[in-house]
This record gives C-alpha cells, sequence and structure tokens, in this order.
C-alpha cells in the first residue's frame, strides 16, 4: 500500500500541473482576440505558466528519474482529458461582404 501511495502522487501532481498549464493555454487563447496589448498578454502568460510547470517537475522530479516520468505521463493525460472535454475552438468565420460591395449595379 505504501508503494502505490509513493508512486501514484508524481502522477496526480503531473495531472494537476498538467491540467493548470493547459487551462492557462486554453484561457489565454480565447481572450487573446479582444485584448488591446495581445502579443504582450501572450507572452507573460507563457512565462507565468512555463514558470509553474518546469518548477513543479523540478519539485516531483528532483529525486528520482521514475518520479519525473511519472509527472510528464500526468501531464500528457491531463492534455488528453481536456481536448476530449473542451473540444477545439470554434474557427472564426470571415463577415459577409455587403450586397454593394460584390460589384452589382442596378
Amino acid at each position: 500500500m505504501k508503494e502505490v501511495l509513493l508512486w501514484s502522487w508524481p502522477l496526480v501532481a503531473g495531472l494537476g500541473l498538467g491540467l493548470l498549464y493547459f487551462l492557462g493555454l486554453w484561457l489565454t487563447v480565447r481572450g487573446l482576440p479582444g485584448r488591446a496589448a495581445a502579443p504582450l498578454w501572450w507572452l507573460v502568460s507563457l512565462a507565468l505558466r512555463l514558470a509553474l510547470l518546469l518548477g513543479g517537475l523540478y519539485w516531483v522530479g528532483a529525486q528520482d528519474w521514475r518520479r519525473l516520468l511519472l509527472a510528464l505521463a500526468g501531464i500528457l493525460l491531463a492534455r488528453w482529458v481536456l481536448t476530449r472535454r473542451l473540444g477545439r475552438l470554434p474557427t472564426p468565420r470571415p463577415a459577409a461582404p455587403a450586397p454593394s460591395a460584390l460589384g452589382e449595379h442596378q
């Protein structure tokens, strides 16, 4: 029982790290079109998400490569779950041109 707990917590920690990273990415991408400073917003979000993810991976897997591998598996599991749960973002369609802009002269 003790070994199951010893080897399951890195997987759960990786799952949590992955959920935070990919939900943050999802929220960033959804919010970018309405932002005035979109590149800056994207860069700050990337830096925060990477700092959290890499710091968490360092903390989880610092003493054993198998813990790091389990945490990475948890991150991939989080990506898989969120991709199935949230789906793809709808692709924005260009607005239809006004009838006068079609070149029809009457």
